[in-house]
């Protein structure tokens, strides 16, 4: 279950009106596939950064950050709300060996749970599954959305159909790939009935 801080923070972010949404870990979490959440990140778009940096400064207290490679996010704040550290991220961007990798984060990137009677707006699985392929260190979780789609289908085909087309590593297009096959094998078409 989500935490009354997250839901907090929701509270607190979903008065601004603003297009925001829940991706790392806490969104694993929310679909069963990690056990335990340790920050929690939020992706935001670029004509928003100022409204929503000044709600968290309202609940939180902002820290140094120190963007270090493959990173190359053009907006990236981090704030630590009674204990909960919170990444905030806008055009969020990772170097790779063919290029960067930009998430193009929009209102349409996003589905919004209810949870305990409130919208709490979640990034797309799809997405963060070619954003931890990106990121150092994260094969783990790499693997686990790949079980996650395997046993509960893709709902959004078009998400991986359109990285494919990306300027990204042949491997990693592969990858895609096979994940987008194995599923379809596995579920007779993207997502399971």
């Amino acid at each position: 279950m989500i935490s009354s801080l997250v839901m907090y923070i929701t509270d607190t972010l979903n008065a601004t009106k603003g297009t925001w949404g829940i991706g790392g870990s806490q969104l694993l979490y929310q679909y069963g596939i990690v056990d335990e959440v340790h920050d929690l990140d939020l992706i935001i778009p670029d004509n928003e950064v100022q409204l929503f940096t000044g709600a968290m400064r309202c609940i939180g207290t902002e820290k140094d950050v120190q963007k270090k490679h493959p990173f190359l996010t053009t907006y990236f704040f981090k704030f630590c709300v009674d204990q909960l550290e919170v990444d905030v991220m806008s055009e969020f961007k990772i170097g790779h060996s063919d290029g960067v990798y930009t998430y193009a984060f929009t209102k349409n990137s996003i589905v919004e749970h209810q949870i305990k009677g409130k919208k709490v707006p979640f990034c797309k699985l799809e997405d963060w599954f070619i954003l931890y392929q990106l990121i150092p260190g994260r094969e783990r979780k790499v693997k686990q959305l790949e079980n996650y789609f395997l046993g509960n289908g893709i709902c959004y085909p078009s998400i991986l159909l359109a990285a494919i087309e990306e300027n990204l590593p042949l491997q990693m297009k592969k990858r895609i790939q096979t994940v987008l096959d194995n599923t379809i094998e596995a579920n007779g078409n993207w997502k399971s009935k």
